[in-house]
């Protein structure tokens, strides 16, 4: 058993799964973003700066002889499947603002869960008491089986 002053929870969408098991709610909920990387066909007109279309809600970077267009997100549990009609539509809409930019036929796609909360905006949880707990609940055993990158007590 790890014993400590504080705990640091920092599993992202995650930590919920990781904290629900202890009677720890957390209003952090997976919120599902894409992006698609294409080769560049026409240099000419390729950006070569970061760019962000606020009506589109869409972010262009340069990334050499790529172009990373990302953009959306979906509220739709924790799969991690690429959703076909998400990904055609960044294509769309890139193609709608710089036409011809890439070679949209060879493009890459993307997705990974991103934590998102109520009110968008990050925060501390309320401090809990961990000596209140039950033993069993602190025990490794007992919780779900850890999604992701294990987090490492320092």
């Amino acid at each position: 058993m790890l014993t400590a002053d504080a705990y640091i929870v920092a599993l992202g969408s995650y930590s919920p799964l990781l904290t629900r098991p202890l009677g720890i709610g957390l209003n952090v909920y997976p919120a599902k973003g894409y992006s698609a990387t294409v080769p560049v066909a026409d240099a000419g007109v390729a950006y070569s700066v970061s760019l962000t279309d606020d009506e589109y809600k869409l972010v262009f970077s340069r990334l050499g002889d790529r172009l990373r267009i990302a953009g959306t997100a979906e509220l739709n549990g924790y799969g991690t499947e690429l959703n076909e009609v998400r990904c055609r539509a960044l294509l769309r809409r890139t193609e709608a603002l710089f036409p011809g930019v890439g070679d949209t036929a060879r493009a890459q796609f993307w997705t990974r869960l991103r934590p998102a909360t109520p009110s968008n905006v990050c925060g501390r949880e309320p401090e809990i008491d961990f000596e209140f707990l039950p033993r069993k609940a602190l025990s490794r055993r007992s919780g779900p089986p850890r999604p992701g990158p294990r987090a490492s007590p320092t």
